[in-house]
């Protein structure tokens, strides 16, 4: 067994492979936060052009009352 191990260790340059851990920033808390700001801009988009919208009808109707 122990020529074995000798055997890998001059063919790779490694005894046993290492598991690579993830990083936890990129994989996970980035997207969730490129999700969350999503949601937040179509949600001031839709509010500013609901707004927007309103204002001229608001003037449509005092114009017709008027």
């Amino acid at each position: 067994m122990d020529r074995n191990r000798q055997r890998r260790f001059e063919a790779t340059g490694k005894w046993f492979q290492t598991k690579k851990q993830t990083v936890f920033w990129p994989n996970y808390i980035f997207v969730v936060l490129i999700v969350i700001s999503l949601v937040f801009y179509l949600f001031v988009e839709y509010k500013r052009d609901y707004e927007k919208n309103t204002l001229y009808i608001r003037r449509d109707i005092q114009e017709q009352e008027n």
